[in-house]
C-alpha cells in the first residue's frame, strides 16, 4: 500500500493490529462532510468516490487510503465518502494513528508527500476550471 510502502514492518504490524476490519455495500456511505474525524481507512478490496460539496472530486482504489486529514487536524471531515462497489477497509482511530506517527515518523513523511500529490492535483483542476471562464466573467 502506498501509504506503508517504505515504512517498517514492525510499524505496520502495530498499525495493522490496531485496524478494525470495516466494510460497506454499493452506495453505502463511510463517513460524510462535517462529521468528526474519527480514523483513518485503508482500503483492503472495492473502491470508494470522495465527494466534495455533493460534486465528485476523486475515486480511490484498492491499496488506496483516505481520511487521514481530519485525523491529522482533528477538523470535521472535508468531504463525503462513499463505496461505489463491495468494499472492505481496515480503519485504524485517531489515537492509534497519532501514536504511531510518535513512535515512527517516517510514516509522516509518506503522509506528507501523499498529501503534497493530492494538493497538486486539486491545483490542477482547479486551473483547468479558471481556464474555462471567459476573462469578462472574472472582472
Amino acid at each position: 500500500m502506498p501509504l506503508f510502502r517504505d515504512i517498517p514492518d514492525k510499524s505496520v504490524e502495530r498499525i495493522a493490529e490496531a485496524a478494525v476490519p470495516v466494510s460497506y455495500g454499493p452506495d453505502e456511505v463511510v463517513f460524510r462532510q462535517g462529521d468528526p474525524g474519527l480514523g483513518v481507512f485503508v482500503i483492503l478490496e472495492g473502491r470508494v468516490r470522495v465527494s466534495l460539496d455533493g460534486k465528485e472530486a476523486a475515486q480511490l482504489p484498492a491499496g488506496g487510503f483516505f481520511g487521514e486529514m481530519s485525523v491529522l487536524d482533528d477538523f470535521p471531515r472535508s468531504a463525503t465518502v462513499t463505496a461505489m462497489e463491495d468494499t472492505h477497509c481496515l480503519e485504524v482511530k485517531r489515537a492509534d494513528f497519532l501514536r504511531e506517527l510518535e513512535r515512527q515518523p517516517d510514516i509522516a513523511f509518506e503522509l506528507l508527500a501523499v498529501l503534497s500529490r493530492r494538493v497538486r492535483d486539486l491545483d490542477a483542476r482547479v486551473r483547468l476550471m479558471q481556464s474555462a471562464i471567459p476573462d469578462e466573467w472574472l472582472t
